[in-house]
C-alpha cells in the first residue's frame, strides 16, 4: 500500500516539475518573441523551392479570370497582390517571381505546355536577365530548377510540411529564416548591448516581398546596388555600336523562343503581357541602349507590351537602390498598372 502511494506521489511531483518546465520554456520563447519584435524583426516565411510550387499548384486549377506573375525580384516586390485584389476581386492573383531570377522562359513555357491556364500572363522583362539566357534549363538568371522541382518533387507530403510552416514563421519572428540564429543575437544583445541587424525585407506566405528601404539594412543594400549599377553602366558606355547591335540581334534571338509558348497561351484563350517596371537613377537599365532593345521586343513579340514610362510618367516613381520600388509606393504603382491593363482589354 506504501509502494502504491509512494509511486503514486513521485509521479505527482514529476509531472509538477514537467508543466514548471513547460511553462518556463513558454515564458522564455514568449519573452525572446517579444525581444525580437521590439529590436525589428518581422515575421517572414522562407521563400524556397517549396513556397514557389505552393502557388504553382494554384495555376492548374484557375479560369480566365486570373492572372499569373512571372519575373524577378521586381515584379515580386513592384506589384502590390493586396492592392490587386482589392482592385480586381473577382481575380485570383499568383506570384511566380523568382529573386534574381529573371529569365522566366522556364516558367513561361510550363504554363504553356502543362496546363490549360487561361488568365492573364504578366511577365516582367530585364533585358540583361534576359541576355543571360541560353536554353530552357540553362544560364544563371533561368528558374528552370524551380520548374524542375515542382515536376519532380512537389507532392502532399512537401505541400503539408510547407503550410504548417508557413503559419508558424508568418506568425513568428524566433523562426526568422534568414537573420541568423535572431534567438542568439538576442542573447548576445543583452550580453554585450551591440545593436541587433534587421533585414529590409520579408516574404508573405503568398510570395509578396515587403521592403524597406529605410532601414539601416535597407539602405546599405541600396548604396550597394547603385554602385554595382555604375559600374555596369560604365562598362556599358565602352561598347562599341558594332557590339551593341550584336547583342540587340542576340537579346532577339532570345525572345523569339518565347513567341511559341506566347502564341499557345494566347490560341486556348489566355493573354500575355511583357512589362518593363520603374527604375529612375542614371546608371539604372534604362538608358538609350534599352530603350532600343525594348522598341525591338515590341516589334518581334505577338504579345502585348507595357512600359512603365507609358503611364507613370507624370507622377515619376523612386527607387530607392535604382530598380526597385519602396514597398510603400507599390500599391499606386499597382493601381497605375490596373487601369492601363484595363485600357489595353487584357482584363
Amino acid at each position: 500500500m506504501r509502494s502504491s502511494t509512494s509511486n503514486s506521489s513521485l509521479q505527482e511531483a514529476w509531472a509538477k516539475v514537467w508543466w514548471r518546465a513547460v511553462i518556463l520554456v513558454v515564458a522564455c520563447l514568449l519573452l525572446l518573441e517579444w525581444s525580437l519584435r521590439v529590436h525589428g524583426y518581422r515575421p517572414t516565411v522562407t521563400d524556397d523551392f517549396d513556397l514557389w510550387a505552393l502557388q504553382r499548384e494554384r495555376i492548374d486549377s484557375l479560369d480566365s479570370t486570373s492572372i499569373a506573375l512571372l519575373g524577378s525580384s521586381r515584379i515580386s516586390i513592384d506589384v502590390s497582390l493586396e492592392t490587386v485584389t482589392e482592385l480586381l476581386p473577382d481575380y485570383a492573383v499568383v506570384q511566380l517571381g523568382v529573386i534574381g531570377r529573371g529569365d522566366s522562359l522556364a516558367t513561361l513555357a510550363d504554363i504553356a505546355e502543362n496546363t490549360d491556364f487561361k488568365g492573364v500572363v504578366l511577365v516582367s522583362v530585364v533585358e540583361r536577365e534576359v541576355l543571360e539566357q541560353q536554353e530552357l534549363t540553362e544560364g544563371s538568371a533561368s528558374q528552370s530548377p524551380w520548374t524542375h522541382h515542382f515536376d519532380n518533387h512537389w507532392g502532399i507530403n512537401r505541400k503539408i510540411n510547407r503550410v504548417v510552416k508557413n503559419v508558424l514563421q508568418e506568425n513568428l519572428a524566433i523562426l526568422h529564416p534568414y537573420d541568423s540564429n535572431p534567438i542568439f543575437q538576442v542573447l548576445s544583445f543583452l550580453g554585450t548591448g551591440e545593436k541587433l541587424p534587421v533585414g529590409f525585407f520579408t516574404f508573405g506566405s503568398d510570395r509578396q516581398v515587403t521592403v524597406d528601404y529605410t532601414m539601416e539594412s535597407g539602405r546599405q543594400n541600396a548604396e550597394m546596388r547603385l554602385a554595382e549599377l555604375k559600374t555596369t553602366k560604365e562598362r556599358d558606355d565602352l561598347l562599341t555600336p558594332e557590339v551593341k547591335a550584336e547583342l540587340n540581334s542576340a537579346y532577339i534571338t532570345r525572345v523569339l523562343r518565347a513567341e511559341p509558348f506566347v502564341q499557345t497561351i494566347q490560341e486556348r484563350g489566355g493573354r500575355v503581357v511583357y512589362v518593363r517596371l520603374p527604375v529612375d537613377n542614371p546608371y539604372a537599365d534604362e538608358n538609350e541602349w534599352y530603350k532600343t532593345t525594348w522598341t525591338l521586343l515590341r516589334s518581334s513579340t505577338r504579345a502585348k507590351t507595357l512600359h512603365f514610362l507609358d503611364f507613370s510618367n507624370e507622377v515619376p516613381f523612386t527607387t530607392p537602390d535604382g530598380s526597385h520600388l519602396q514597398s510603400t509606393e507599390s500599391p499606386r504603382f499597382t493601381k497605375l498598372l490596373v487601369q492601363e491593363l484595363k485600357t489595353l482589354g487584357v482584363l
